[in-house]
């Protein structure tokens, strides 16, 4: 669910949403030296983006696509009985399914999906009992 679903949501989030593109360029491509920067990195972008429109879900827009995670959304916050997800031990699903979300609220501006997650409670402490349980 985590890595093959959500985690083109994320991608989506920060490669294919104007709004959100510029600041993932100018971080993520700091180093290029800013009179090329826009031109290399849209080279670089233009093929992310054409795979998220042909495996579907850059055909969305973001009220759909936030639509399309909110079942994963919820039943990773249902399964949430306890501390991780099957327990009271951290296992790998849980190494897989916290980063991802993790990674949906720490996009650098503003997005349906990423306020959604923060907004969640359940999942924001799910996320922190994570990231602690890994130090």
């Amino acid at each position: 669910m985590a890595e093959e679903h959500l985690y083109f949501h994320v991608g989506y989030d920060r490669w294919g949403d104007d709004a959100v593109w510029p600041t993932i360029r100018d971080t993520y491509f700091k180093d290029i030296p800013r009179p090329f920067r826009k031109f290399i990195t849209g080279q670089i972008r233009k093929p992310v983006v054409t795979s998220f429109h042909q495996m579907g879900i850059g055909r969305f827009n973001p009220q759909e696509r936030l639509a399309r995670a909110e079942p994963d959304l919820k039943a990773i916050a249902d399964l949430l009985t306890g501390p991780f997800l099957f327990g009271e031990k951290p296992t790998a699903a849980d190494a897989c399914v916290a980063p991802q979300l993790a990674g949906m609220m720490s996009t650098p501006v503003a997005t349906l999906l990423g306020d959604r997650v923060r907004g969640d409670k359940v999942l924001v402490d799910y996320v922190a009992r994570v990231a602690e349980a890994t130090l």
